[in-house]
């Protein structure tokens, strides 16, 4: 039988300046998933949320840098 630890699962949410729903989304999603299966994709933030985010959760962030099409 597979070991079922082995099966890996994260959580990943994309964000730009969201300071109010990043906060509920980290607490909300830090009940079920370590912070190292903890992702937020920043899309460039420029108000402040991202480090606070950094600073509560000690979240892992990858930023993508802002796109336009």
């Amino acid at each position: 039988m597979k070991n079922l630890r082995s099966k890996k699962i994260a959580a990943f949410t994309l964000a730009r300046n969201e300071p109010i729903f990043l906060r509920v989304w980290c607490n909300y999603y830090g009940r079920f998933f370590p912070h190292e299966d903890i992702f937020i994709l920043n899309n460039s933030s420029d108000d402040g949320s991202i480090e606070e985010i950094k600073k509560l959760f000690q979240q892992d962030l990858i930023d993508i840098g802002q796109h336009t099409v």
